[in-house]
């Protein structure tokens, strides 16, 4: 069964949510200010999931005149605003407690309980983890490449919901692993700071990660190209026909999840008859689209030799086609 992004965020939702309760019980009876890191962290995660899953679903609306090609970067506005608020309410909440607790140690109190919280959130952020990264493999499918590993995959990822979950979920097992580790030096040294310093490692790590994922998707909605890979392998599917001489220029835009449009100006040979270039550009098309899905909108411009512009081709994928321009002549 396939994993999609909504599937891994409703997975990972439905295991924030119970362990948000868990750990909140937890960190009220025992007072460690890394267990109420984590539950902030929890909290912050499963509004996060709320977040994507409005994204998606934007993201999903038809063409409207107004919106000609969709709303498929919604998912990049709504994705920076969920990192945002994993910013501002986990990464500085965590810390500012993670401090009161520096400068005011306190005794923790419930050990044994806050322990089994921690061994529970292990387990339910394992499942969570799990799925994200079948939700990053489904996501990268497509790719080619010998030993293609998780963090090339990672980078290569062009659904941000899928990137900010898997994120999210390896964040919150390292931040529960971190509080174990936590709770067991305070409970051999007695030195009860330490739980402190363990919610301030807990709010910076979160913070760090949470401009990271503000940035990519900064890049996203201001127009990131498409992958390097894909561009080449956009110029091999061209240069795959003997009647291309050269792919002049390629310049691809990504406008949502796994959606790309690609500009490309190639030089055909010379001799061939005009009513050739229909077709040729046609084939060109569709080779380009099969070998590449994530491609939507292909715009070719075809030239002679001379550079003299004989046709510029605007085609898209479920059919529609805009006005063509014949070739010049002097």
């Amino acid at each position: 069964m396939k994993v999609t992004s909504e599937r891994v965020i409703l997975i990972a939702f439905a295991c924030n949510v119970l362990i948000f309760a868990i750990k909140a019980i937890s960190a009220w009876l025992s007072g460690s200010s890394a267990i109420f890191s984590e539950t902030l962290h929890s909290l912050a995660d499963s509004m996060n999931s709320v977040v994507l899953l409005i994204g998606i679903r934007r993201a999903a609306l038809p063409p409207n005149k107004q919106h000609p090609f969709g709303y498929t970067r919604a998912i990049y506005f709504w994705s920076f605003l969920g990192a945002v608020f994993m910013f501002m309410a986990i990464a500085t909440g965590s810390v500012y407690r993670g401090y009161q607790q520096v400068m005011d140690p306190s005794e923790i109190r419930y050990r044994t309980l806050s322990f089994l919280t921690i061994l529970a959130s292990m387990a339910f952020e394992g499942v969570a983890v799990i799925f994200a990264v079948t939700g990053l493999l489904n996501s990268t499918s497509s790719l080619k490449g010998e030993g293609l590993g998780l963090f090339k995959r990672f980078k290569l990822c062009k659904d941000p919901a899928i990137k900010q979950i898997f994120v999210e979920d390896f964040l919150s097992l390292a931040g529960v692993v971190l509080a174990f580790v936590g709770l067991v030096f305070i409970d051999i040294f007695g030195i009860n700071a330490l739980d402190g310093y363990t919610g301030i490692a807990i709010g910076l790590i979160i913070g760090i990660l949470a401009i990271y994922l503000m940035n990519e998707n900064r890049k996203k909605l201001l127009g990131e190209s498409a992958s390097p890979e894909m561009e080449v392998l956009i110029r091999k599917t061209a240069m795959q026909d003997s009647r291309v001489k050269n792919v002049l220029s390629l310049k691809t835009l990504q406008v949502g999840t796994n959606k790309v449009m690609a500009y490309m100006v190639v030089e055909l040979d010379p001799h061939l008859e005009v009513e050739y270039v229909d077709d040729i550009t046609y084939k060109l098309e569709k080779r380009i689209t099969a070998k590449t899905p994530d491609v939507v909108d292909c715009f070719i411009e075809v030239i002679a030799s001379d550079c003299e512009p004989c046709k510029v081709r605007l085609k898209k994928k479920d059919g529609w086609m805009y006005q063509e321009n014949k070739k010049r002549t002097n």
